[in-house]
């Protein structure tokens, strides 16, 4: 049988390819990693990555004491900006930091899209406080937690020019008996 691991990130996958449904130019996938090549980004698309792990990008782990049940999965939100312009120095790609602000709407439709991917744990706002995936139980698990710190992967942005914004959610397993079930 597949470990909660792999249970909790499909079933995670499936719900936000469900509710993302209508945003086009995005792929929600499950890794084991985020996407971390230039190369593998196709300019004005937008990169979904659901994996299990810590936001520090550590092979598969569990979190917390084996009493407790706890499991941790990460959405990664991901897209490429403008190609940055070499320049002199240690950060070839340091330009992608100065760029003028019609050049980073590509940034700010990322923590748009980040926000709404927010509010399907905790509301999108005061009259819906509570987001469609705050109470759903997911591979036996019920959630517990939403972390968003930084705000973005300063050395993705810097040295690649990708816009790498983390989500680490907490999951306490509910069902009793076998993990693998």
């Amino acid at each position: 049988m597949p470990g909660r691991y792999t249970l909790l990130s499909k079933a995670l996958a499936t719900e936000l390819a469900t509710l993302l449904s209508d945003v086009s130019g995005l792929s929600v996938a499950r890794r084991l990693l985020p996407l971390r090549d230039r190369t593998e980004f196709v300019q004005g698309e937008t990169y979904v990555s659901v994996f299990a792990g810590d936001a520090g990008f550590e092979v598969l782990g569990r979190h917390g004491s084996v009493d407790d049940h706890e499991w941790e999965a990460i959405v990664c939100i991901q897209a490429a900006g403008p190609a940055p312009e070499p320049k002199s120095g240690s950060n070839a790609f340091g330009a992608v930091t100065q760029l003028v602000a019609d050049d980073v709407d590509w940034g700010d439709s990322v923590f748009d899209l980040v926000e709404r991917i927010k509010g399907f744990w905790r509301g999108e706002t005061d009259e819906a406080p509570e987001g469609p995936l705050r109470d759903v139980a997911l591979a036996g698990c019920v959630f517990t937690g939403l972390v968003h710190s930084p705000v973005y992967v300063p050395y993705h942005l810097e040295q690649l020019g990708i816009l790498s914004v983390i989500l680490q959610l907490t999951y306490l397993e509910t069902t009793e008996g076998d993990e693998d079930e």
